[in-house]
């Protein structure tokens, strides 16, 4: 990379070369530049007028006395996104035509103020001087961090005869550097699937509300907290983050998840429950309420998919309490109690005759039903 002026890098030169470069405005043969900036060639104001001259950028139509607003030669530079440019020094080569009559006084200035003062100072040419050269520093904060497009216009002024002379610039150096602005930290979704307790989330660990989300494809909101909503279940987004300066970062590519709580079954309902006899020593209880589909009962580890089943082998002298698990996996509330007596034995009296069938002759009262 050539270097001019204060040992920088130039990131921006031209050395003017080839017949009546004038005839362009703005000329842009020759530029080279830095791959991370567009420029715009050098450039005429209104004021002025080409003039034919090879091996340099010549006008004229030069004012007398004073500065002209519309008489310049003009050079704007434009980060690209995500870059800024670090001014150091603008390196200047002119020539006039007549070292008596021409334009004696030059100067910088820039857009940043449009264009309201002389960066540095002005510079004259010795009276009898067709050349001089100008570094003028760009060093300064206010020349630094550029983000956004700047434009510089290099006046000339203060000829004898006021107009008629030329004036023309050489080769021109911008000397700096051209760096990154700051990126956003790359955007990570955490995606968790609905619960027995709560909805899916789609969330954004990394956010911050300085930036600016937007989704491919398009209808994502990304709220406080990070919170992301609007999606299509199944469907696969990736977010961008953008911060002030245009910069961006996007997401890994990720599958958003809007599903609702997951349906949790209601408690068993109690249907007939029937106690040990004397044939049979546990009990049984018939519940009902059972949602559809596949489901398991507890205790007991017990499957089935009817909407109401009976339990049985049930121990005397126990109180059960049933769930049933879904086919998602959720789990009710307990059912109400289910109580087991102990299985009465009957013992034969003849209290009353010798009838089996009475129920007096037995104790407890209450004839069995089975030997």
């Amino acid at each position: 990379m050539v270097q001019f002026g204060f040992g920088q890098t130039s990131i921006w030169t031209n050395p003017i070369t080839g017949t009546n470069p004038n005839t362009s405005n703005p000329y842009t043969t020759g530029d080279v530049k830095n791959a991370n900036i567009t420029v715009s060639g050098i450039r005429r104001g209104s004021g002025i007028l080409g003039v034919n001259t090879n091996n340099s950028y010549n006008a004229t139509g030069w004012s007398s006395n004073v500065l002209s607003a519309t008489q310049y030669f003009e050079f704007t530079l434009t980060p690209n996104s995500c870059k800024e440019i670090d001014f150091v020094s603008f390196v200047v080569n002119v020539t006039r035509d007549d070292a008596a009559a021409g334009p004696r006084t030059f100067e910088l200035r820039s857009s940043i103020d449009n264009y309201a003062t002389t960066i540095g100072t002005s510079s004259s040419f010795g009276f009898f001087n067709w050349t001089a050269s100008k570094i003028v520093d760009l060093s300064s904060s206010i020349f630094q961090n550029i983000s956004i497009p700047i434009t510089f216009r290099f006046y000339a002024y203060g000829t004898i005869f006021g107009g008629f002379d030329n004036f023309s610039v050489n080769d021109f150096t911008f000397n700096g550097t051209v760096g990154n602005l700051p990126t956003p930290a790359v955007p990570t979704v955490a995606v968790t699937a609905p619960t027995c307790s709560s909805a899916a989330t789609n969330i954004l660990s990394t956010y911050s509300a300085s930036l600016t989300y937007t989704s491919t494809p398009t209808g994502l909101t990304v709220g406080a907290g990070g919170v992301i909503t609007g999606g299509t279940t199944g469907t696969s987004y990736t977010i961008r983050a953008t911060n002030a300066s245009g910069c961006f970062a996007t997401s890994a590519s990720f599958t958003y998840n809007g599903g609702a709580i997951l349906p949790t079954p209601s408690a068993p309902l109690l249907g007939t429950i029937t106690q040990p006899t004397c044939a049979v020593a546990t009990g049984s209880v018939v519940l009902n309420g059972l949602p559809s589909g596949n489901w398991i009962i507890n205790p007991g580890n017990i499957p089935g998919n009817t909407t109401s089943t009976t339990i049985t082998n049930l121990a005397v002298g126990t109180t059960f309490n049933f769930t049933v698990t879904n086919a998602v996996g959720c789990t009710s509330t307990a059912s109400a109690n289910v109580v087991i007596n102990a299985q009465q034995l009957k013992t034969w009296t003849g209290a009353t005759n010798t009838d089996w069938h009475t129920d007096s002759n037995w104790s407890p009262s209450d004839a069995p039903t089975a030997s």
